[in-house]
């Protein structure tokens, strides 16, 4: 799995995956820790003891981490799309397009007019 972020996490943010499991306060680097945090959590429902053990960190950071990637997933919508890349590539090996529109459709569809919806849908 580690092999797999690292890798991800390069393709996706362009930088060396190998650096999020440094402690660097960094940015970039915080925010693919957490992102990694949350997707082994609520996608593959690791404990966090063993997500803190992949990662050389306590529980209590990751618990924070979670919370933290979680909050900004509710505020920012780029930190979405990039939170649905990172899915779709671990999950099945490639950015899968469709999947991504999908969940855009679902998650927007409130805000998004029927004409849109119905192009949008019709390019599925």
């Amino acid at each position: 799995m580690k092999k797999l972020i690292i890798t991800t996490i390069s393709e996706l943010l362009g930088f060396d995956g190998n650096e999020i499991f440094l402690k660097s306060r960094k940015q970039k680097y915080v925010f693919a820790r957490q992102m990694s945090f949350y997707y082994l959590r609520n996608e593959l429902f690791w404990t966090q003891i063993k997500i803190g053990e992949l990662f050389d960190v306590d529980h209590a950071t990751v618990i924070f981490g979670i919370k933290s990637f979680k909050t900004r997933l509710e505020i920012y919508n780029e930190d979405k799309i990039i939170y649905l890349k990172f899915k779709a590539v671990l999950k099945h090996g490639k950015i899968d397009e469709k999947e991504l529109l999908s969940a855009f459709i679902i998650k927007n569809k409130r805000y998004l007019s029927e004409n849109l919806k119905n192009y949008l849908t019709a390019a599925l």
